[in-house]
């Protein structure tokens, strides 16, 4: 079986050696499609055996002189490249978001068991890096941990479909053009803590607040506030989400 995970870059000094250090134990390889950093996201990338890295060079223009990659189209990129070197298993997340220990050494395993085509776990949003935001792995009025999804088999055939100007995206099957996945109704390996995927989204203040002014400043989320705004109470990470 070969699992490979797919991630987008631009940029991603900060956080791409804990993303390739902490799929060491469960991918195959690593697909980076890099959209055009100027740190040293490459380099520490490709300093790791299990990387490949292709540049992404689609762009797409916003306000105030900025650009990004377009999402959607960045992620086809990335699954096609991997259905190409006929990946077995293909898991997809950002940059900033790493398995916890439990799940690093867990998942292959997992996944040569399951016979789900779809794989789900919980992702904590973190507050720095020892806090998080209990309220966004429970949405809703939900006591419980939601699980989100991680990865599937390749032979599903998945894509993203959305809007340029949209930082935002669907999955669907490329047979079936433009039909949803409902994850949550699909076949589905659906891990719990203590497994779980920890997301850095507010890793500083001062970081934090450089997101928020790009999507405000870009026009793409004009109304984008703080996570704290919106994120519920903040607690302190349980022992079982260390990575």
């Amino acid at each position: 079986m070969k699992i490979i995970t797919i991630v987008r870059t631009l940029n991603e000094e900060r956080n791409i050696d804990r993303y390739c250090s902490s799929h060491q134990n469960i991918a195959d390889e690593i697909f980076i499609a890099d959209g055009g950093s100027t740190d040293r996201t490459v380099e520490i990338a490709k300093s790791y055996p299990k990387v490949k890295v292709k540049p992404f060079t689609e762009r797409m223009e916003l306000e105030n002189g900025m650009w990004r990659n377009p999402d959607w189209k960045h992620i086809n990129f990335l699954i096609e490249w991997a259905e190409s070197e006929k990946a077995d298993w293909i898991l997809f997340g950002d940059c900033d978001t790493t398995p916890n220990d439990v799940l690093q050494r867990d998942a292959r395993a997992k996944l040569l068991e399951t016979t789900h085509p779809f794989f789900m776990v919980v992702v904590l949003c973190l507050f720095g890096e020892g806090f998080h935001f209990p309220k966004l792995a429970k949405p809703g009025n939900r006591h419980d941990y939601q699980a989100g999804m991680w990865g599937w088999q390749a032979s599903e055939g998945i894509r993203t479909i959305g809007e340029d100007l949209v930082p935002h995206f669907v999955f669907i099957r490329k047979s079936k053009e433009k039909k949803i996945i409902d994850f949550d109704k699909e076949r589905s390996l659906t891990l719990l803590p203590p497994y779980c995927r920890l997301h850095r989204n507010c890793q500083t203040e001062e970081l934090t607040q450089k997101r928020v002014d790009y999507y405000r400043e870009s026009g793409l989320i004009p109304d984008m506030v703080d996570p704290e705004k919106f994120g519920g109470h903040i607690e302190e990470l349980p022992e079982w989400a260390i990575d």
